[in-house]
């Protein structure tokens, strides 16, 4: 089974975005310009706890263990550029 197939294993990183809900996908692309769960969960009018539980869903599908691995993900995939990273305030967490 090539690379971005579920296959039988559950705790295989499929690696592909296709894989993440929109609510991830939207989750993840925030984390990765540096915002914290409580900045998102306000943007996303939902609870802290919903972000983090998005965050570590996208994270585990897409096999990254950090904001900054999932920043290169992002940008590797068009999903954010390196010009916005670099230039989005980051926030003290």
């Amino acid at each position: 089974m090539g690379e971005g197939h579920r296959g039988s294993n559950p705790k295989q990183p499929v690696r592909d975005l296709l894989a993440l809900t929109e609510a991830e996908l939207r989750t993840a692309k925030l984390v990765a310009m540096g915002l914290c769960n409580k900045d998102i969960a306000e943007i996303a009018m939902v609870k802290t706890d919903t972000i983090a539980q998005q965050r570590k869903e996208a994270m585990d599908k897409l096999g990254v263990h950090n904001a900054m691995d999932l920043a290169r993900v992002m940008i590797e995939r068009g999903m954010i550029t390196i010009d916005a990273w670099l230039s989005y305030p980051k926030r003290k967490k």
